[in-house]
C-alpha cells in the first residue's frame, strides 16, 4: 500500500519537481552544424532534444532554445514541411522574450521572411540592428533581406 501511495504522490507531483536537467551538462551530445543538414544527424539530435524537452530543463534554457529552434529550421531546410519552421519561429521568439538574446532577433528575420511575413521580417531585423554593435551587423545580409522582401514579396520555398 505504501509503495503504491509513493508512486501515485511521483505521478502528481508536476513535471519540474522532480525530473528537469541542466542541458549545459548534455549540450555537447548537440552537433548541429551550420553546413548542409544530414538527416541522419538530425534526427539523432531531435531525438536527443525531444527526450530533454519530456523531463524539462532547468538551466541553461535559453542556449536550448536556441538550439532547438535551428535544429526545427534545419529540418525545415531538409523535409520543407512548414510547421517545421513555424517550431522554429515559436522558440527562437520564446528566446528573444525570455532571455533577450540578439541572435533570435536576427534568426526571426529570416524565418519571418522565409515564412513570408516580410513586415515582422524587417521589425526584427531592425530590432537587431539596434541591438547589437555596429561591428556584429552584416550589412550585406541585410541589404538582401530588405531586396528578398521588398523586391520579390515572399521568398520562393
Amino acid at each position: 500500500m505504501r509503495a503504491i501511495l509513493v508512486c501515485l504522490l511521483l505521478l502528481a507531483l508536476p513535471k519540474g519537481a522532480y525530473a528537469q536537467v541542466d542541458y549545459g551538462a548534455f549540450e555537447h551530445r548537440f552537433t548541429l552544424n551550420c553546413g548542409r543538414p544530414d538527416s541522419l544527424n538530425l534526427v539523432q539530435n531531435k531525438r536527443f532534444i525531444d527526450s530533454l524537452s519530456a523531463v524539462g530543463v532547468s538551466a541553461n534554457e535559453e542556449q536550448f532554445l536556441r538550439d532547438r529552434s535551428m535544429l526545427s529550421y534545419q529540418f525545415y531546410l531538409l523535409w520543407k514541411k512548414e510547421e517545421d519552421l513555424i517550431k522554429a519561429k515559436d522558440d527562437a521568439l520564446a528566446c528573444w522574450e525570455r532571455f533577450r538574446n540578439t541572435a533570435c532577433l536576427w534568426d526571426l528575420g529570416t524565418m519571418y521572411r522565409v515564412l513570408g511575413d516580410c513586415d515582422r521580417a524587417i521589425q526584427y531585423t531592425e530590432r537587431y540592428i539596434q541591438e547589437v554593435p555596429e561591428e556584429r551587423v552584416n550589412f550585406k545580409q541585410v541589404y538582401l533581406r530588405y531586396k528578398l522582401c521588398r523586391g520579390t514579396g515572399r521568398e520562393q520555398r
